[in-house]
């Protein structure tokens, strides 16, 4: 097979040693399904670097692959959350966890029915007229402001 696969999981306030054991289970179970795993924790093993260098490198990382591989609570971390949808974009194989198909489901339900963002739509809000874009309001606002 020898398909690259990324693994995303999550990372952030969870103790190294744990994501370590993880990681390393991960990967001994995709090495004998045929894939060749690539971990996070291997992209970028310097401590103490802000997310945007962790993230940066990882988004590389999971480009290069052909597949990404979601461990349980992937849809609870930001940055996993920020890998699925770079690996939907780009069209990558997505891979989950078993158990974790329900998780599936919830990050596809939601989004917000109106443009298709995270169900915290910021650029959303309900009006008397129904759900419209901030911009739009704010417009509105600014006219009704001025014609006054």
């Amino acid at each position: 097979m020898n398909k690259s696969v990324y693994i995303s999981l999550p990372i952030t306030g969870i103790p190294h040693q744990y994501v370590k054991r993880k990681s390393d289970l991960i990967k001994k179970a995709l090495k004998q399904k045929g894939y060749i795993p690539i971990s996070p924790l291997e992209i970028s093993p310097e401590p103490d670097k802000p997310i945007s260098y962790y993230m940066g490198r990882d988004i590389m990382a999971l480009l290069e692959c052909q597949a990404v591989f979601f461990s349980r609570g992937w849809e609870k971390s930001n940055g996993c959350l920020l890998e699925y949808h770079a690996a939907q974009i780009y069209g990558l194989e997505l891979i989950f966890e078993e158990g974790t198909e329900k998780s599936l489901e919830k990050v596809q339900n939601a989004f917000c029915s109106h443009c298709g963002s995270a169900s915290v739509c910021n650029r959303h809000t309900q009006l008397r007229g129904g759900c419209q874009s901030l911009l739009s309001f704010t417009f509105k606002v600014e006219e009704a402001l001025w014609n006054k």
